[in-house]
């Protein structure tokens, strides 16, 4: 259809992609939009999240979830995320989304079709009017107890552990919650950070590694 090859098409789709973000990002500022829509887009990189193996779900498969803002009244899309499903994909959307609002703005909402149970007004860097929220989701936490694991990989996100004992486990965590309760972990097991975790630790590291950075005051 091209006449070029098909590695090339994406590869410019890509280049594209990302000049439009970085545009976006700059442009999108102090807006003063009235009523703001916000839903998530499912999708899935690799496998669907219930077929693809721990291995794989530490190198990114599983399900993706685009969770995208609408100005309802001019249809603008002020901000998006590629992410999970989870609290703090939810929570670091919608506050960049109250950041590209304009502190002097009059009042604005937000109408949510979030599936997050967990976001609330008050996480809001701006306070909207009134957050309509037509479904709620509560993440369902496996329970896995008295077990033995030995080798292999293993998430953590939304896991309680009861009584279990892991043996040169490598385990991979997203940012997600989780629970250890009397569990075992020999000194052979490792640990891997994807997602928001990776994320926030590199934060951290970026804030304690400075030369001029000052001793917190904790």
């Amino acid at each position: 259809m091209t006449g070029v090859a098909k590695k090339t098409v994406l590869r410019l789709l890509c280049e594209i992609g990302e000049v439009c973000r970085e545009v976006q990002d700059v442009m999108f500022r102090g807006l003063t939009c009235r009523r703001i829509q916000i839903d998530e887009i499912w999708s899935f990189c690799g496998a669907k999240e219930k077929i693809a193996s721990a291995e794989k779900k530490a190198q990114g498969w599983g399900d993706v979830w685009t969770w995208v803002a609408i100005d309802a009244d001019t249809k603008i899309v002020p901000s998006w995320l590629v992410g999970k499903r989870d609290t703090h994909c939810a929570i670091e959307f919608v506050n960049d989304l109250a950041g590209r609002q304009s502190v002097s703005a009059e009042s604005w909402r937000i109408l949510m079709k979030l599936e997050v149970a967990s976001i609330e007004a008050p996480e809001f860097v701006l306070a909207p009017d009134y957050v309509q929220k037509e479904r709620s989701y509560h993440p369902q936490y496996e329970t896995i107890q008295d077990k033995t694991f030995e080798g292999g990989w293993m998430v953590v996100d939304n896991r309680q552990f009861q009584n279990c004992k892991f043996l040169r486990v490598h385990f991979v965590y997203s940012g997600g919650l989780f629970g250890f309760r009397d569990c075992e972990i020999d000194a052979e097991s490792v640990l891997s950070l994807t997602g928001s975790a990776a994320r926030s630790l590199a934060l951290w590291k970026a804030f304690v590694q400075h030369p001029e950075r000052k001793p917190f005051p904790f």
